[in-house]
């Protein structure tokens, strides 16, 4: 898959039972699935390895604002349990962002930028990208902050505006989205195979 078309398939809740039939249309799919922060605090991080047997790359999102040593804690958490990736928010300094890149090693970072701080978008990506974080997350409300494209961005879509939308005006090229309608479609694996072609 073209990491262009990168489509994230956001889940939570305190626990997996509610999401079985979504993960099992999602394993031939080549998918990659954020397992949100109800889920981890629910199920615990390992929730990972039981989705990696099942052929699903697994997403920890902890929507957690980490300081130094709590950084090198989820870096060394995300690698025990084989996570593709993991997202922090925005409140994290950049030292510790910095940080937990590189005791991740393979792991993808993403950042998920803060919506009351819409107007420095541009400015916050610029220096988060500049730290080797792998990606930002943004929402509709940061696209006029962004200012100039940036390649590495993610757009958080639930049911309002698509990806493709989002961007079309401003000129702006996604890395993938963050897509919670997807768990909640009665077809998720369709509107996976969907949001990938929409979301280019």
């Amino acid at each position: 898959m073209s990491e262009a078309l990168r489509v994230l398939v956001a889940i939570d809740g305190p626990h997996l039972e509610p999401f079985e039939a979504v993960l099992d249309a999602l394993e031939e799919e080549n998918a990659d699935v954020v397992l949100g922060p109800a889920l981890l605090l629910g199920v615990g991080p390992s929730a990972a390895l039981y989705l990696r047997q099942c052929g699903i790359r697994a997403w920890l999102d902890t929507s957690a604002v980490l300081g130094a040593e709590s950084a090198d804690a989820v870096g060394r958490i995300v690698q025990r349990v084989g996570a593709a990736g993991v997202v922090v928010a925005e409140g994290t300094s950049l030292d510790a962002v910095a940080n937990l890149v590189a005791r991740a090693g393979a792991v993808r970072v993403l950042v998920r930028l803060d919506p009351d701080q819409a107007a420095a978008a541009g400015e916050r990506a610029q220096a988060l990208l500049a730290t080797g974080v792998h990606g930002v997350i943004v929402g509709a409300s940061h696209l006029a902050g962004l200012g100039e494209p940036a390649t590495a961005i993610f757009f958080e879509h639930g049911e309002g505006l698509s990806p493709a939308a989002a961007g079309r005006d401003l000129g702006l090229r996604w890395a993938g989205s963050v897509n919670h309608a997807i768990a909640r479609d009665l077809e998720p694996a369709q509107a996976l195979r969907r949001a990938r072609v929409e979301g280019a």
